[in-house]
C-alpha cells in the first residue's frame, strides 16, 4: 500500500513540475509580447518633432486607424488632405466613429506648427433608390488651425456621442451625406 501511495505521490509531483515549466514558458511568451508592445509604443509618430510629409502623415493615420481605411494622403506645404473609406454601418454610429477619427487625427496633426489647414474626406457605400450599392462621399470636413485652437477637443469628443452633429457648427466647413443626416434622430 505504501508503494502505491509513493507511486501516486511521485506522479502528482511530476505532473506539478511539468505544469510549472509550462507556466514559465507562458510567462516568457508574455514577456516577448510585452517587449513587442513596448517597441510599438516607441515607434509612435510624434509629428511635432519630425518633418511634415506624406509618409509621416500616413504613418500617423495608420497608428490611429489602421492601414485599410486610408485611400489617399496629400501634403502641400501647410495643407493636408486625408481621404478614407469607411464600411457602411448604422448612420449614427458611422457619424460618431468618423467624427472621433477626425478629432483624433486633427489633434495629432495640429501638433506640427506648420499645419494650417486639414481636409478630411470619408467615402462609403450607400443604397440607391433602385437598391444598388454605390460608393459616394459620406463626410467632408475642413478645419483651420485658427478654428481648431478655439475649442477643447477632448470635451467635444465626449459630446459627439450624445450629439453627433456637433461638428457642423465648429468646423470651417462640414458636409455629410443626406442619407446619414436624415436617418439620425
Amino acid at each position: 500500500m505504501k508503494k502505491i501511495f509513493i507511486a501516486v505521490l511521485s506522479v502528482i509531483m511530476a505532473m506539478s513540475l511539468v505544469a510549472c515549466e509550462k507556466k514559465k514558458e507562458v510567462v516568457k511568451g508574455n514577456d516577448k509580447v510585452n517587449q513587442e508592445q513596448e517597441v510599438k509604443k516607441e515607434g509612435k509618430i510624434d509629428l511635432s518633432k519630425i518633418e511634415l510629409n506624406k509618409g509621416n502623415v500616413e504613418k500617423l493615420i495608420k497608428q490611429i486607424l489602421g492601414a485599410n481605411k486610408i485611400r489617399a494622403v496629400t501634403v502641400n506645404d501647410s495643407d493636408i488632405s486625408i481621404k478614407l473609406f469607411q464600411e457602411p454601418e448604422d448612420e449614427k454610429q458611422f457619424l460618431i466613429h468618423t467624427s472621433n477619427y477626425f478629432i483624433d487625427i486633427v489633434s495629432e496633426l495640429f501638433k506640427n506648427k506648420k499645419v494650417e489647414n486639414i481636409e478630411f474626406i470619408v467615402d462609403s457605400i450607400f443604397d440607391t433608390k433602385q437598391n444598388e450599392k454605390v460608393e459616394s462621399r459620406a463626410i467632408a470636413y475642413t478645419i483651420t488651425r485658427e478654428k481648431y485652437n478655439k475649442f477643447n477637443w477632448e470635451d467635444i469628443k465626449l459630446q459627439v456621442y450624445s450629439e453627433p452633429k456637433i461638428l457642423y457648427d465648429l468646423l470651417d466647413s462640414a458636409a455629410v451625406h443626406p442619407s446619414i443626416i436624415n436617418n439620425i434622430k
